[in-house]
């Protein structure tokens, strides 16, 4: 008896400890292609923690390493949605296509929280409906800021009785409560904007009785921060009109970028926390300086902003990653060493191809217009410099048997090694390549003859930079390549602009 509760006491633990959230779901009627992917909802400039497609039977299965317990956002076929999420959880759900993830049902132990967020979310749209932001200004601030204290405390009193009858998490609670107050300070902007245009007064000074409301809604600002991205955006339309005069004031003084001004700009505001200006700072560089052609130059200087200027680690590191992500290795880096296979089954390196310059195509079957427009177009690039090239074709398909059928039917004829990340985006070659669903549009990298980095990741093979990098590597000169009226100078699918991520509705629920 002893032995069994020291097993039970020990898988408490491991429940207790494990970062892990374990994924188990169904959307009927969804397409085999169509991808479900988790992101952090409250980081900064955060990158997908999982991105899994379903088995033949139209099951989602996978887990992931979860940084925290929290909201987690949820994107499939187009559309998002966001949940609350703990570690050790299993994370089970049901949907139809057309309507997921708007509509869904949760089950297990998510469902108590998710429920609670659901009719907590209906409670403040219907509450809030009633209010006329601009009838109630009319009649003044102070009649704004009762209306709004009313509108607050009838909500948290709601939300109380709903985590009761729900049983749901003290954390999930308070993250509501939260979510109402920067829902709040959200209007507070645009109800100041109103009355400096009403009042033909570019200089108005809210009442006391509003400012005194909105520093109250800021208590715990830090945890805002961290917690609430629709918050950051508050702050950042708080200071805006500030900034753009900074900007006007110091424009061709010094090159500077939009990034460096800022953090300049931040410096003079004292009533900013070191955290407020981490996460702001982090929000601009994520905006306005990341991109695949991010320079060296660029790269660098944007390492060194990170560095001397984000004090939070979490950030800083997230920030560093990203940068990597996106902006790529720097040319002359040594290849990362990672084990592939072939279709056979046998280990490849990309060690025996050096010699000769090396491209790499990474793609999975999955990824958008790959057999009817993408590969067909690199097939005759392909063609033209296989004389001088290796060609290695890297799939990060979920399965090895996938891989297989995909080489099998889209390669054939094709000059190169086809080649598997084995996990796929899970891969070591994944995770040291940073691979990620976006990046396989497909993706195409250059290593030397030496299996150094030649040149920054492209997307479209049409691309100037990167033809030039291969005429020069080859020592050949490529004519424009076209397919079935498609051009290479055509933009194919590129990545999308890393940044904030969106609210969403509390996802349908069901015991």
């Amino acid at each position: 008896m002893r032995k069994l509760i020291g097993l039970f006491l020990l898988g408490l633990l491991f429940i207790a400890c494990s970062k892990k959230i374990e994924i188990e779901g169904t959307v009927k009627g969804g397409s085999p292609l169509e991808r479900l992917e988790i992101t952090e909802a409250s980081g900064v400039a955060t990158l997908p923690l999982i991105n899994i497609g379903a088995d033949e039977k139209g099951k989602f299965t996978g887990s992931f390493e979860a940084p925290k317990n929290g909201m987690y956002l949820l994107s499939y076929g187009g559309q998002q949605n966001i949940f609350f999420l703990k570690r050790g959880q299993k994370f089970e759900f049901q949907g139809v296509a057309g309507t997921f993830p708007t509509e869904f049902t949760i089950k297990g132990d998510a469902y108590a929280n998710n429920e609670f967020l659901k009719e907590a979310q209906k409670a403040l749209l219907e509450r809030t409906k009633r209010v006329d932001i601009m009838q109630e200004l009319q009649k003044g601030e102070e009649n704004f800021v009762a209306v709004f204290t009313k509108v607050q405390n009838e909500l948290e009193k709601k939300f109380d009785e709903l985590a009761e009858k729900h049983k749901a998490d003290k954390e999930v609670l308070q993250w509501k409560k939260a979510d109402l107050r920067t829902g709040i300070l959200s209007v507070i902007p645009q109800v100041i904007m109103m009355k400096k245009q009403t009042s033909g007064n570019p200089n108005y000074k809210p009442h006391k009785s509003l400012a005194d409301f909105e520093n109250k809604l800021q208590d715990n600002s830090d945890e805002l921060l961290k917690e609430h991205p629709l918050y950051r955006q508050y702050l950042l339309s708080k200071i805006s009109d500030d900034f753009q005069k900074f900007v006007e004031k110091n424009q061709g003084k010094v090159e500077q970028s939009t990034t460096q001004l800022f953090v300049d700009f931040l410096k003079g505001r004292k009533e900013l926390t070191q955290t407020a200006k981490d996460y702001l700072t982090a929000f601009i560089i994520a905006q306005y300086e990341l991109s695949q052609n991010t320079t060296e130059d660029n790269k660098k200087k944007l390492n060194d902003l990170i560095e001397k200027e984000i004090k939070d680690t979490s950030v800083k590191e997230s920030m560093k990653k990203l940068l990597f992500v996106i902006g790529g290795f720097s040319k002359g880096e040594e290849a990362p060493k990672a084990t592939l296979k072939t279709t056979d089954g046998k280990s490849f390196s990309l060690d025996s191809q050096k010699g000769k310059p090396t491209l790499l195509v990474t793609y999975a079957s999955w990824t958008p217009m790959l057999q009817e427009i993408n590969m067909p177009i690199i097939k005759q690039m392909v063609d033209f410099y296989k004389s001088k090239f290796n060609v290695v074709y890297i799939n990060f398909d979920d399965t090895e048997a996938q891989f297989k059928k995909t080489s099998s039917a889209l390669l054939k004829g094709y000059h190169g090694t086809p080649a598997y990340a084995e996990g796929g985006l899970n891969s070591e070659f994944a995770k040291k390549y940073g691979i990620y669903a976006f990046k396989l549009a497909p993706g195409l990298l250059v290593l030397d003859k030496e299996g150094k980095i030649a040149g920054p990741s492209f997307y479209n093979p049409g691309e100037q930079e990167f033809v030039k990098l291969m005429d020069q590597l080859s020592g050949l000169k490529a004519p424009e390549i076209s397919q079935d009226g498609v051009s290479l100078q055509n933009d194919l699918l590129s990545p999308p602009a890393s940044g904030e991520t969106p609210p969403a509705e509390a996802p349908k629920t069901e015991k």
